[in-house]
């Protein structure tokens, strides 16, 4: 049977929440979708964890074995500032954030199942008339089946 994104995708958010969000800890949210109820304007930073698409290759290395690789956007979005958030606030929340992103896939990492982040890219958007920066790190995940 063939390995499903949307299982990778959940896991992808539930390391995330387990590991990244709450008190004391860079994210106050992370969605594996977007969540107009809650966000934006309500939370920040925020990670958005969707799905950029699929390819299976068949593993050279084993009989009848595949290399499944799911790709995922991973996006943070912080509030640029308020009265009481300043812009440093707001870069420093975002190195903050691309560092223990790229901790927590390495440090979940294994024989069986591989994260890669890629290079992210970073700008502003306006949301509901709040400016947010946002970065976008693409994710790899691959999965090795005999």
């Amino acid at each position: 049977m063939a390995t499903n994104r949307e299982i990778e995708r959940d896991a992808l958010v539930a390391l995330v929440n387990a590991n990244m969000v709450g008190s004391g800890l860079p994210l106050q949210a992370c969605y594996g979708y977007q969540d107009a109820k809650s966000w934006p304007g309500k939370q920040s930073p925020v990670l958005i964890i969707s799905s950029g698409g699929s390819e299976r290759i068949k593993n050279a290395a084993s009989t009848g074995g595949w290399i499944t690789t799911f790709y995922f956007h991973a996006d943070a979005f912080v509030l640029y500032a308020d009265d009481t958030w300043t812009e440093a606030d707001c870069e420093d929340r975002l190195d903050l954030i691309d560092v223990e992103l790229f901790e927590l896939l390495q440090a979940n990492s294994h024989s069986k199942k591989k994260y890669n982040p890629g290079r992210s890219t970073a700008g502003s958007v306006v949301i509901s008339g709040e400016e947010y920066r946002r970065e976008r790190t693409p994710i790899e995940v691959s999965i090795y089946k005999a």
